[in-house]
C-alpha cells in the first residue's frame, strides 16, 4: 500500500484505550496523529512498552506489504572509523545512527547522507557495543575498559557511568521503556541498572562462560541472555528469576532478538546456525539454512516479516520469518559482518563490519533509490532487486489475543494489530486499515 496519491488510500490506524472494566475509548486517527498519540503516553515505572516499541510496532504496518532490499555490488570505502565496527544501532526516529568500534570512539551519523555529526571519545578501550534510549536522548556505549558510558545524543556530553563490571561489556540493551538498562560482559554476569540514577539492580550469574548479547523482549517482561556456554536463558524482569534455559546451539552463541510481538527468540552461533525459539517453553520452531560460515549477529525487521543476519562470510542474510526460506544475500563488505540494526519503520538495514565500515541498506522498496555506505563520498545509486512477495495477512501479528497483563481485558480482535500494555490496568491497540470509505467502495 502507497501512502501517497489519493487521501482515502492512506492508512488509517484505531487507537483503542481498553479499561480494565472493559470500556473501550476509540479514535481513527492518521499515522502522524498516532506518532503525536503516542508522544503524549506517559508511563510509570509499571508501563511495559515504550515509544519506541510502540510506534515502530504501528509504523511497520503503514507500508501494508513486507519492505524491498535494493543491495549494491561494491562500495568504495573513505573509512573514518580506523578499526572494526563491532555494534550498531539507529535512533527511534530513523534520523541518526550509532556505531562502535575497536578505534575506541562511538560515532554518530546522519542517516539521510551518511555525514558524520560528531565523535565521542569517552572509553580509553575498544567500544563493543552500543544502542540508543528508546526516546534518542541518549547514548549507551559498553567497553573493553568494563565500564558502560551514558552520553546525550545532542552533544555527546557524559551523562553518567556504569562501573562494577569485571570483564569487557559486549552487550547493552534498554528496556522498552528506557527504565532499565542491562550488560552482558565477559565475566559471566548479566547486569540491570536503572536509568536515570545509573544504579545496579541485580546481577544474574548463571552463564559458565562469558556473555556476548542481552537483549529485552518488546513487553520489558522478559530479559535474554545468550553466551559462549551454548546458552540462551530466560529471565523474567519481576523478580529476575530464570524462567528457562535453552540449549541447541553446539558452539559459542552470537546474538539473541526477539520478534517484534515478542513470541519467538532468534539466536545467532559460531556453529553456523540462526534458530528460532517458542518463547512461551523454549522449543525449537526452526533453523535456518544457507549457512556455511559462522553466524556473527541476528536481527528482525520491524515489522516480522523477515530475519537478518550478518556472517563470516562477509554477507548480510536475510530470511523469510514465516517458512525459513532464504529471501536475499546482500554483498558489499570484505569482511565479517559482525552487527545490524533496522530503522524502526523498517526501511534502511545498517550493517556493520570487520572491514571497518558500515553501510545502509534501502529497504523501503524506492525503485532507483540509493544505498548508502557511510564512508562512500560518491554516494553511488545502484540498481534494485526486489525480495518475493509475501502475503500481509501472514504477518506474525494477525489475530492476536493478549492480556494487558495487570487485570485488563484480552483484545481478541481478527486483524493486522498490536496491544500494548503501556500502563498496568488498560492497553493501547493499534490497527492498520483503509480509510472506511475506501473499504466501502470496494
Amino acid at each position: 500500500m502507497k501512502t501517497d496519491g489519493n487521501p482515502k488510500d492512506r492508512p488509517h490506524f484505531e487507537l483503542r484505550e481498553v479499561s480494565s472494566d472493559g470500556s473501550e475509548k476509540i479514535e481513527i486517527c492518521s499515522l502522524g496523529q498516532l506518532a503525536d498519540q503516542a508522544r503524549q503516553i506517559t508511563m510509570d515505572r509499571r508501563g511495559f512498552l515504550g515509544l519506541s516499541a510502540l510506534a515502530a510496532t504501528a509504523l511497520s504496518f503503514s507500508c501494508g506489504s513486507p519492505p524491498v532490499f535494493n543491495s549494491p555490488d561494491k562500495c568504495k570505502s573513505s573509512m573514518a572509523h580506523n578499526k572494526p565496527v563491532h555494534s550498531v544501532a539507529f535512533s527511534f526516529d530513523k534520523l541518526h545512527i550509532a556505531s562502535a568500534s575497536s578505534d575506541n570512539t562511538v560515532k554518530l551519523w546522519q542517516a539521510s547522507d551518511g555525514r558524520l555529526i560528531r565523535t565521542i571519545r569517552e572509553h580509553k578501550t575498544p567500544v563493543l557495543s552500543v544502542t540508543f534510549s528508546p526516546y534518542g536522548s541518549s547514548i549507551a556505549s559498553g567497553g573493553a575498559d568494563n565500564t558502560v558510558k551514558i552520553c546525550t545524543a545532542s552533544n555527546g556530553s557524559l551523562l553518567g557511568e556504569l562501573k562494577g563490571c569485571s570483564g569487557a561489556v559486549r552487550s547493552v540493551s534498554f528496556s522498552a521503556t528506557g527504565s532499565m538498562i542491562a550488560t552482558g560482559s565477559a565475566d559471566n554476569i548479566v547486569r540491570v541498572w536503572t536509568a536515570g540514577d545509573w544504579k545496579l539492580v541485580k546481577e544474574l550469574p548463571g552463564h559458565a562462560r562469558p556473555v556476548s548479547s542481552v537483549a529485552f523482549s518488546p513487553d520489558a517482561s522478559l530479559l535474554a541472555s545468550a553466551g559462549e556456554d551454548l546458552t540462551v536463558r530466560l529471565w523474567k524482569t519481576g523478580d529476575w528469576s530464570l524462567v528457562r534455559e535453552i540449549k541447541g546451539h553446539t558452539k559459542a552463541i552470537t546474538g539473541v532478538a526477539f520478534s517484534p510481538d515478542g513470541s519467538t527468540l532468534a539466536s545467532s552461533g559460531d556453529d553456523s546456525s540462526v534458530k528460532l525459539w517458542r518463547v512461551s517453553d523454549g522449543s525449537a520452531v526452526r533453523e535456518l539454512k544457507d549457512l556455511d560460515k559462522p553466524a556473527l549477529c541476528v536481527a528482525f525487521s520491524p515489522e516480522g516479516y523477515y530475519i537478518a543476519c550478518g556472517c563470516a562470510d562477509n554477507s548480510v542474510k536475510l530470511w523469510k520469518t514465516k517458512d525459513g526460506n532464504l529471501a536475499r544475500i546482500l554483498n558489499g563488505h570484505t569482511k565479517p559482518v559482525g552487527c545490524l540494526a533496522f530503522s524502526s519503520d523498517g526501511t534502511l538495514l545498517v550493517s556493520g563490519s570487520a572491514d571497518n565500515t558500515l553501510k545502509l541498506w534501502d529497504t523501503s522498496g524506492n525503485r532507483g533509490g540509493p544505498d548508502i555506505c557511510l564512508h562512500d563520498p560518491n554516494r553511488n545509486v545502484v540498481p534494485v532487486a526486489p525480495l518475493p512477495a509475501t502475503t500481509p495477512s501472514k504477518a506474525p501479528f494477525t489475530g492476536t489475543s493478549r492480556s494487558s497483563g495487570g487485570g485488563g481485558t484480552t483484545c481478541t480482535c481478527n486483524k493486522i494489530c498490536t496491544c500494548v500494555p503501556v500502563r498496568r490496568r488498560r492497553k493501547y491497540c493499534f490497527v492498520m486499515f483503509k480509510d472506511r470509505k475506501s473499504s466501502d467502495a470496494g
